[in-house]
């Protein structure tokens, strides 16, 4: 399998029928009358400049892609000032910039109007009438995958918690789990546990023995979010992981431009820039050599997934299993959408037999509440950006990316010199952008319940919010416990007895119990620690220990529980780095440790 098309080819199937290439025509033709149009200012400008030998070499650089006016301000600046902006200017590739915007003005005149077609039935794979041993299989493969190598790991970072209230990387943030743990820690740990699991079940040295490969991960950063992510996992010691098998890159930033082409200054001295979109993982894995070190330690398949999903199953061992059965080059996790509200993109037909993606934004109020003959939504496969690829369509994706760039237009205020905001153009691209190239891509259903807990927005939010992601994270481990056969039980009646009702009252917020990954990493192997025993709510079960939270309030003669946790109230915030409720030691020693030596629930 591989790309049947060149992304840009197809991105913009209208195309071929000549109305796209004389769209981009016009865009160019403007752009080169916009040029003679400003010869004589080019001079004027070119002179003011002076004898200043780097600014005229600066100049004549520019002047080729007619971004000239960008040393407008250089007389006002100083030398810290010019040294920076010189250094940002080379940092463009303006020939790529050049070739890039007006294929992506010419796409998007002739796409925004066109209506997607649904996906099919038989496009996705259903939970429902799934078969149980035809799973295992898939599971076991998968297993298979992770044990010797073959999977790698990628984690879309990019992202800062603004809407959570926090400057720092959003993996940094607790969501209010009775653990403290962060995002990044959450999906360090299950990392660690498919390791575990791949060597007890089906490694080359048996149950207890040390995993025989590693899964590496591939965290991608922006200029933003880099440098405070990297000295994040540095503090924690990785988690427990390995430092070498934690990888950092950063996705690229694209010039902001005017919609003549013009790329525009934020101040004197700074060009406006902006993150290039999630799409930008496959030239910046192509650039960082990312894709050239896992080709060398041997991987065949990467899942890919956001930060900010507080339920991601990292690597679901049954999903790679599925998806090597079914030799895709590309697959989708996906769930049924909870309303036509929703704000999730929809998966969509892309040609004869491609899969593509429609944003909630493009889809329309009309289409998004549009309900087929059973009163199930016609646009209700939801994505949720958790993706497999083979590692040959990351490695041909990234080079037709290159050959032929195209860019969605977002068209925003942006600030300039002066402190006014212009009408401006961001351009970005998408991780699903090249999903309709692909030979073959595959959806499949998962359990919004299980595997979906976005934290999106700010706290006390009634959706995607630190709050909802932290009760659906409590409310599926209740349930493995209770699977297990322990029960989950109240300590309001025993606290009521020693704190007043204010505080007591708090353990609303705590519906459920915490799962440390590292002891479970899909509600497995909980039997030995649970069965017939009583958890309070908002217990932390954790491999090594059961967590204490709070002031003691004794035990009752008839539970097998832990002390009260401590009131979290209504918001979660960014975790300390380096902290005792942050840091990862002691990790690394139970990732490799044997079943059998294992604490059991009593140990302290």
């Amino acid at each position: 399998m591989g790309v049947k098309q060149s992304t840009f080819e197809a991105f913009a199937v209208p195309l071929a029928f000549g109305t796209g290439v004389a769209i981009a025509r016009l865009v160019t033709g403007r752009g080169k009358r916009r040029a003679v149009k400003a010869k004589a200012s080019r001079d004027e400008r070119r002179v003011a400049l002076g004898k200043d030998s780097r600014a005229a070499k600066l100049f004549d650089h520019l002047a080729k892609y007619h971004q000239e006016h960008l040393l407008d301000c250089w007389a006002d600046l100083d030398k810290a000032q010019r040294d920076q902006l010189d250094k940002q200017l080379r940092s463009f590739d303006l020939e790529f910039v050049q070739r890039a915007f007006p294929s992506s003005m010419a796409v998007d005149a002739v796409v925004s109007g066109m209506s997607p077609e649904p996906v099919d039935v038989a496009d996705v794979a259903p939970i429902a009438g799934r078969d149980p041993q035809e799973a295992e299989q898939w599971r076991l493969e998968g297993l298979r995958l992770i044990s010797t190598g073959k999977v790698a790991v990628i984690l879309l970072a990019g992202g800062q918690g603004t809407r959570l209230g926090s400057a720092a990387p959003k993996g940094c943030f607790d969501i209010g789990l009775p653990s403290g743990k962060p995002l990044f820690q959450l999906h360090a740990e299950r990392i660690a546990k498919l390791q575990r699991l791949a060597a007890d079940e089906v490694g080359p040295n048996g149950p207890g023995g040390l995993p025989d490969k590693l899964v590496h991960w591939y965290i991608m950063t922006s200029p933003a979010t880099d440098r405070a992510t990297r000295e994040h996992f540095k503090g924690a010691a990785y988690y427990g992981l390995s430092a070498s098998q934690v990888h950092f890159f950063q996705q690229a930033t694209m010039p902001c431009l005017t919609p003549e082409g013009d790329m525009i200054l934020e101040t004197p001295g700074r060009v406006a820039t902006a993150p290039d979109g999630n799409g930008g993982l496959y030239q910046a894995l192509a650039a960082s050599g990312a894709l050239a070190d896992m080709r060398s330690r041997g991987v065949e398949c990467v899942d890919a997934f956001c930060v900010d999903n507080a339920l991601a199953q990292v690597a679901s061992p049954e999903w790679l299993g599925y998806c090597r059965a079914r030799e895709a080059d590309v697959g989708a996790r996906v769930v049924a959408k909870s309303g036509p509200g929703e704000k999730v993109g929809v998966f969509v037909k892309s040609g004869a037999s491609g899969i593509a993606v429609k944003e909630y934004s493009e889809l329309g109020q009309d289409l998004a509440g549009l309900k087929g003959p059973g009163g199930q939504l016609v646009y209700r496969w939801g994505n949720i950006c958790m993706h497999y690829f083979s590692l040959k369509f990351l490695e041909s994706t990234a080079k037709a990316m290159r050959a032929t760039p195209t860019y969605h237009v977002a068209r925003k205020k942006i600030p300039c010199v002066g402190g006014d905001k212009v009408d401006g153009i961001k351009l970005e691209q998408f991780i699903f952008d090249p999903f309709p190239s692909a030979g073959k891509c595959v959806l499949f259903e998962v359990r919004r319940e299980a595997e979906f807990a976005p934290v999106k927005n700010a706290p006390g939010e009634a959706v995607d919010s630190p709050d909802t992601a932290r009760a659906a994270v409590l409310a599926l481990h209740k349930k493995w416990v209770e699977a297990a056969g322990g029960q989950v039980v109240s300590n309001a009646a025993a606290l009521s007895k020693v704190l007043p009702e204010a505080f007591y009252g708090a353990l609303s917020e705590l519906p459920g119990v915490e799962v440390a990954p590292t002891l479970s990493y899909a509600g497995e192997g909980l039997e030995r620690l649970c069965k017939g025993k009583q958890f309070k709510l908002g217990t932390h079960i954790d491999s090594m220990r059961l967590v204490r939270q709070g002031s003691s309030v004794g035990k009752s003669k008839n539970m097998d529980v832990l002390d009260a946790p401590r009131s979290r109230g209504p918001s979660a915030r960014t975790s300390k780095v380096g902290s005792r409720r942050d840091s990862g030691a002691g990790l690394k020693e139970l990732v490799n440790l044997p079943k059998d030596q294992l604490p059991t629930h009593q140990e302290k």
